[in-house]
């Protein structure tokens, strides 16, 4: 019975330590992804995945700010062309959401707000859109 309840007593033991060190990490983690240098980091991700969409353009994003509970804020977002000509920009997106619709596995969105939208779009010779240029050919 001694070795039972000593055996017990630290698998208890080791499973409090496991659970207070993923508690820990995950803290870590999620402290890191709200600093600036999460923001900087997230944007860079961003910014990585997007290129290949834009071969005759670019996307621009000046900062991203999150807190990944409730919100998401983009700033200074643009598409531009090769030529540095802002095709379609945003100073400010502002998305909130409800983190507990995640329970039902949907994320609930309950305010998406732009400003400063801009859309500054030519109809080329062949009449295509500049726009068009950016995405590159159809495939």
């Amino acid at each position: 019975m001694g070795r039972l309840r000593r055996l017990l007593r630290r698998c208890l033991r080791v499973t409090l330590v496991a659970g207070a060190a993923l508690f820990g990490l995950v803290s870590v983690i999620y402290l890191c992804l709200i600093s600036p240098w999460g923001n900087d980091w997230l944007r860079g991700q961003v910014l990585a995945a997007a290129e290949p969409l834009f071969p005759g353009g670019s996307l621009a994003v000046g900062e991203i700010d999150t807190n990944l509970l409730n919100h998401l804020v983009v700033k200074d977002v643009a598409i531009v062309d090769t030529k540095g000509k802002r095709l379609i920009g945003l100073d400010r997106l502002d998305l909130r959401w409800r983190l507990l619709g995640l329970l039902d596995k949907k994320l609930v969105v309950h305010s998406v707000r732009f400003e400063g939208t801009m859309v500054d779009l030519t109809v080329l010779e062949d009449g295509t859109l500049d726009i068009q240029k950016v995405f590159g050919p159809p495939k």
